[in-house]
């Protein structure tokens, strides 16, 4: 993907020579560029031979005088055949697009006057500033994607943005609220049951069997001799009334 491009260097009048565009590689492979298409909204130049590690950023530049601007750089870098991107990038708009060896469309953007691509398109960035992406790799396919860089970083990335953030407040206790008791219910007594009065026995003689065998005998006998008394008084009576009548 493109990740920043600087199309208005510090050069005063024509600056095509000096122009540049940096490169990303997101995919966790590496990527041959070999034969990839560099177009502005005029012409297109192509990649001679690069490739590209994961996660690795590469120059494509119009010529050496990149290095007048930036002697310390020691990435990769590849530079166009005819000394500068696409027909030389417009200053007050223009776009740029990157397109893999089968002609299919990778990466856009539009900056400056220049809708085509992003609507609304790039801010415009004064002399010697970059668009970068922030942070890179960032890809909504929307301008916001990139920042005004002051200070130009070919071969790197940019991080997040610092910012400030707002403490939140810590809440005010509220007035403990003071515990309503709950009324504790009555027991109803349960009622105890009348005791039943115990019946009072009344003792009953107990006759000893083991009395004298002598003394069961002679009431025996007496008993007896008075039934026999009585029988005889009432047959003798039965036979008077029979004889009178």
């Amino acid at each position: 993907m493109i990740n920043e491009v600087q199309y208005d260097p510090i050069q005063a009048g024509g600056d095509a020579a000096f122009e540049w565009l940096e490169l990303l590689n997101r995919t966790a492979w590496t990527v041959d560029l070999t034969g990839w298409g560099i177009a502005d909204n005029y012409g297109v130049d192509y990649i001679a031979s690069l490739q590209l590690p994961p996660g690795g950023f590469a120059v494509i530049a119009a010529g050496d005088g990149f290095y007048d601007d930036f002697p310390d750089f020691s990435g990769d870098i590849v530079f166009i055949a005819d000394g500068r991107v696409g027909n030389g990038l417009n200053n007050g708009g223009d776009r740029l697009v990157l397109t893999d060896s089968t002609g299919k469309t990778i990466d856009a953007l539009s900056y400056g006057d220049d809708a085509s691509i992003m609507s609304p398109p790039c801010q415009g960035v004064a002399e010697g500033h970059s668009l970068e992406r922030q942070p890179a790799g960032l890809d909504t396919d929307q301008a916001s994607d990139f920042v005004d860089n002051g200070a130009p970083s070919p071969g790197y990335g940019l991080e997040f943005a610092a910012t400030t953030s707002t403490p939140i407040p810590t809440p005010t206790p509220g007035p403990t609220a003071t515990p309503i008791l709950a009324p504790v219910p009555r027991l109803t007594p349960t009622p105890m049951p009348t005791p039943t009065p115990t019946p009072t026995l009344t003792p009953v003689p107990i006759v000893d069997e083991l009395a004298p065998p002598q003394e069961i005998e002679w009431w025996l006998v007496v008993s007896t001799i008075a039934g026999a008394a009585f029988i005889g008084l009432a047959v003798f009576y039965v036979a008077r009334r029979r004889g009178r009548g």
